[in-house]
């Protein structure tokens, strides 16, 4: 007789009396090495001046830096975060690397990560974006993000999804020398390079959707709608479009057809006031609790290497597509990291059943 292993099972099905409790969520694809809490600084504030107070956090590996800023997030009541635990295939202790199964998961299965986060937010979501942390949503009308994309949906009751469309940007990242959070100045983005070329749909495009209308997502497109009716709808770029502003540069990266844009000046001010409020309401928390968390705005310095690290996982995942003869997965290039230690990762909770 074999022995049996309950698995513990998330509803998705929803009623047609049941409100979502969010307006707009985000799902935020695997957190896989990430030690940039710069980045995630710009993410928040931005997708919080856009109206979401729902956030998914697909994570798997990530530093103490990192984790202390999304505390601060986490203990902001007027919005959930909520940290779905992504955690490496499990293994015995002794395994070689050859015959290690996570060195044949390419980021995390970001298909699958996307379609589990996108299941969950069923029932607590109207709308849910799929997106990277290093990627800007820029509204170019009057409108806001939640008129815009109520405006679309709402002229097409067919539509499951939203698509908008990217062009690849740099700017002049001082923050990358911040040693505190308190150093963090906004107006670094009120110029940035961007290249004129937007990428097509299903390239670099991400998603806004109605999440119990999609049977399946891909990263940047709709694979299967629940009905056959459903459609999705492609933003004119010159009403929407995303701003990529990768930590390193790209390796798709056209600079010639670069040109000064200042598009995110009108978003600075906002986000400098919410982080600002942000700031000021965790000291006050941080003063009056007794916490007991290793790094928090109390300490004078914070690490910050996540340009650095960034640019060394990038150059290993360029020299295994170079070779041809292995998957390009982050988790091989652990063990050759300078800026980070292999002890000093932090990892998702395991969540496998091994049967």
């Amino acid at each position: 007789m074999h022995n049996s292993k309950p698995l513990k099972l998330i509803d998705s099905r929803i009623s047609k009396q049941q409100k979502a409790t969010h307006k707009l969520a985000v799902c935020v694809y695997p957190v896989i090495q990430v030690t940039d809490w710069t980045e995630l600084v710009r993410f928040m504030e931005m997708w919080i001046a856009h109206g979401v107070t729902k956030f998914f956090f697909i994570i798997q590996s990530f530093s103490k830096e990192f984790d202390a800023m999304l505390r601060i997030y986490e203990n902001d009541h007027r919005i959930d975060v909520e940290r779905v635990h992504w955690g490496v295939l499990p293994t015995v202790s002794n395994i070689s690397t050859d015959d290690d199964p996570n060195g044949n998961v390419n980021r995390g299965e970001q298909v699958l990560a996307t379609n589990d986060c996108l299941l969950r937010a069923r029932g607590q979501a109207t709308y849910v974006a799929t997106v990277d942390l290093d990627e800007v949503f820029v509204i170019r009308t009057k409108l806001n993000m939640l008129q815009t994309i109520d405006l679309f949906f709402g002229n097409a009751s067919n539509a499951g999804a939203v698509i908008f469309r990217s062009a690849y940007a740099t700017f002049n990242n001082e923050w990358k020398s911040a040693t505190h959070p308190i150093q963090l100045d906004f107006n670094i983005h009120r110029e940035v390079m961007l290249e004129s070329v937007v990428w097509n749909v299903g390239q670099m495009s991400k998603l806004i959707v109605r999440p119990e209308m999609i049977k399946v997502a891909d990263v940047h497109y709709v694979k299967t709608m629940e009905k056959q009716d459903a459609t999705a709808v492609t933003l004119d770029p010159e009403i929407g479009k995303i701003y990529h502003l990768r930590l390193v540069r790209w390796m798709y990266a056209q600079p010639n057809t670069s040109s000064r844009n200042y598009e995110l000046q009108k978003y600075v001010p906002i986000w400098m006031k919410q982080y600002k409020q942000r700031l000021r309401a965790e000291i006050r928390r941080l003063k009056m609790s007794k916490s007991t968390d290793a790094l928090t705005l109390l300490n004078r310095t914070w690490p910050n290497r996540g340009a650095l690290v960034m640019e060394e996982l990038e150059n290993c995942m360029f020299t295994m597509m170079a070779d041809e003869n292995t998957c390009p997965a982050h988790y091989k290039c652990t063990n050759n990291l300078q800026n980070i230690r292999k002890d000093e990762w932090l990892y998702a909770k395991n969540t496998w059943t091994v049967l």
